[in-house]
């Protein structure tokens, strides 16, 4: 019984040292207009990971890697292989574009209705390469919800300088009331 219980003890210790144990693959994924199905060169690209730390139930999570990518000619934004995380954020932005999130859809208000819904759930991601598509901007989308949409869940902290904010603050703020 001992044995039994001693054994459990180091398997549930050992798992919890390994985590997932490995590397997630280099990604590429390539940037496209959603009219025209034609690459966007010049798209920023933000992608970033958890580390979850803790015991199963009592965890929490920690800004683990992250990287920023500009789309090529080609439309390509390539994320390289990096430690195993929990599943990736990633957001895509290009001036004259809606934004894309791999978790959820950026649907904007139209004109001052506030009550049509701003995002819905996007359609599950898998972490390989594939295209995306980006729809371009429609006048009557709102600046400040896309912004807030585009601005939320990014990591900040000191350290960070990133190219992709930059971007986006220096296309939507003059559309900002």
């Amino acid at each position: 019984m001992k044995k039994t219980y001693t054994f459990i003890l180091l398997l549930f210790i050992s798992l919890m040292l390994v985590g997932c144990g490995g590397h997630r693959p280099s990604i590429t994924l390539r940037v496209l207009d959603e009219q025209t199905k034609e690459p966007i060169e010049g798209a920023y690209g933000i992608a970033w990971w958890y580390d979850v730390h803790g015991l199963p139930g009592l965890t929490h999570h920690e800004l683990g890697e992250l990287v920023e990518m500009v789309s090529d000619k080609e439309g390509n934004l390539k994320i390289p292989p990096l430690s195993c995380k929990t599943k990736p954020h990633i957001k895509v932005f290009k001036p004259g574009y809606v934004g894309w999130y791999n978790f959820e859809i950026y649907k904007g208000y139209y004109g001052n209705d506030r009550t049509w819904a701003r995002v819905i759930k996007g359609k599950g991601f898998e972490y390989i390469s594939q295209d995306i598509y980006l729809e371009r901007w429609k006048n009557e989308y709102s600046h400040d919800s896309h912004f807030s949409f585009l601005n939320n869940m990014i990591p900040t902290g000191i350290g960070y300088n990133l190219q992709f904010s930059e971007a986006m603050q220096n296309y939507l703020l003059p559309f900002m009331k």
